[in-house]
């Protein structure tokens, strides 16, 4: 991009004054409890407070509100699961008298009412995924504890997630239920104005852009790279390597003369091999330079150095022949498993651990650490080249494109 350095300070001026960049700021540096505690993405520290809100019995003064309007959410239009509970009949009835139990049997949040008879067994996931058969094994415990009595299984995660497992048991709920339960209580609630509570409850909605893909964030920064996009494209193109890694694994990568470098970023170096250009179904993605549907990576970070393999988005039917493939190859370097929800953004596919710091304190980037770092990600870039990337590479081209 043919700017000069004077066009560069101007607009980088206009940027830090506009409007859009403040309220962006103002958003990024505002004050909240549960960041500053260090909680905003802690799994258990979610689980106590939704727990604590659910309980009709705690000290909050909700009474049966929070459990109520959860408990119709997730029965009004069930994507999975079907239930004999009406939402009508939950209105109606009285539950104040259940109870919040955590970690009962490992269940993240139990809730039992013996009076009107159901079961809702909640598990939180905030940064991972329900595992083997996990949710299966909650769900059978609780039916031969409470024989007979309709259990409602929640999977609760901050976008929505369908759980790994298919057990039809568990209803998937994103954090945006959660968040309009908080907005209505704060909206309706008025005895509550003024009161600890009301303040912890607008603290904890303010969590919306931590957890999720929040839409006024996405508008204001979509609004600040409509105005501002040439001087930030300057700012990406220009920000300085992790110490001196960055450009030894590009050097790395540019030596082995068999790939061609991607966009690259302070933590992510993407490459792809030089003989997918001759695959044209493989030049259908549609947010890489090369236009490459299926990119490897270098991911960068402070404690650890990761080789990855990505499916870009781009032509659906590409991204779906790419999938089914790696399923039915059963090769155990990909970590992917079977899934109805494949879905349009990128999935990795691929994760090979290249360097893990070895101590608590241990910074990978420090330059004591520098040449012993260099040896072991050439070593395992060797390594990679030799072995696992000639069975990848023959499962890719193996493909064949046309039906």
């Amino acid at each position: 991009m043919d700017i000069k350095y004077d066009d560069i300070t101007q607009k980088l001026s206009n940027l830090i004054d506009s409007q859009e960049f403040k309220q962006l700021e103002s958003l990024i540096n505002e004050f909240n409890i549960f960041t500053t505690l260090g909680i905003d993405k802690a799994e258990l520290k979610h689980s106590n407070f939704l727990a604590y809100l659910l309980d009709p019995k705690r000290n909050h003064g909700l009474e049966d509100f929070f459990l109520k309007k959860l408990l119709i959410r997730t029965i009004s239009n069930p994507q999975i699961i079907k239930t004999s509970i009406r939402p009508d009949d939950i209105e109606k009835w009285n539950i104040k008298r259940s109870y919040v139990k955590r970690e009962d049997e490992n269940i993240d949040i139990l809730v039992v009412n013996e009076q009107n008879k159901f079961i809702i067994i909640i598990e939180n996931k905030i940064r991972s995924k329900d595992d083997g058969k996990q949710l299966s094994t909650y769900y059978n415990r609780m039916k031969a504890r409470f024989d007979g009595v309709p259990i409602i299984g929640i999977y609760l995660t901050p976008e929505g997630d369908i759980p790994n497992e298919e057990t039809g048991k568990y209803e998937p709920i994103g954090y945006e239920a959660i968040f309009k339960i908080i907005e209505e209580i704060l909206s309706t609630q008025k005895i509550l104005e003024g009161t600890d509570l009301f303040i912890l409850l607008k603290h904890y909605l303010a969590l919306r852009k931590y957890l999720m893909n929040d839409g006024d964030l996405k508008k204001l920064c979509a609004e600040i790279w409509r105005k501002h996009n040439d001087v930030l494209q300057v700012l990406i193109g220009n920000q300085p390597e992790n110490s001196a890694l960055g450009k030894y694994i590009k050097d790395l990568i540019s030596n082995s003369k068999n790939f061609s470098l991607d966009d690259s970023s302070k933590t992510y170096i993407r490459f792809y091999p030089n003989e997918w250009n001759n695959i044209p179904s493989l030049k259908s993605g549609e947010l890489t330079k090369s236009k490459q549907i299926l990119l490897f990576g270098f991911e960068i970070k402070k404690k650890s150095i990761k080789l990855l393999l990505t499916i870009w988005p781009g032509e659906k039917q590409v991204r779906e022949k790419i999938y089914q493939s790696i399923i039915s190859s059963k090769c155990m370097l990909f970590n992917i498993k079977e899934s109805s929800s494949f879905g349009s953004g990128r999935k990795r596919i691929c994760n090979f651990n290249i360097i893990k710091a070895n101590k608590k304190n241990q910074n990978l980037f420090d330059d004591e650490e520098l040449n012993n770092i260099k040896d072991e990600i050439s070593t395992k870039w060797k390594k990679f080249l030799t072995e696992d990337y000639k069975e990848l590479n023959s499962i890719i081209k193996g493909i064949k494109w046309k039906n």
